[in-house]
């Protein structure tokens, strides 16, 4: 620092944790402020909060068997979530609804 005392450490960027949970058929997967959501190749979302990893809701993005989930975005907030498809339809979601 300018005046030459040390800085007070900053907090990390990152804090590993383990979470354990078994899925198949992975497609994409997004996290922000501790919520996550993966996207399967099922065209179903899985969205929990690392807060309360036990709670999972399960949402069906398209119905459309010729279709299929490509992205899942999710705003900084972790509250709002952009899915886009193959077929280049885009869903949004809020967290918390169903």
């Amino acid at each position: 620092s300018p005046s030459g005392t040390l800085a007070e450490p900053e907090e990390p960027i990152f804090n590993p944790a383990r979470v354990e949970y078994a899925f198949t058929r992975l497609v994409h997967m997004a996290i922000a402020s501790k919520h996550v959501v993966l996207a399967f190749a099922t065209n179903k979302l899985q969205l929990f909060s690392l807060d309360r990893p036990g709670n999972i809701d399960e949402v069906e993005v398209t119905g459309r068997s010729d279709d299929q989930i490509l992205k899942v975005f999710i705003d900084p907030s972790g509250n709002h979530i952009l899915v886009t498809t193959r077929c280049e339809e885009n869903y949004y979601l809020h967290w918390g609804s169903k």
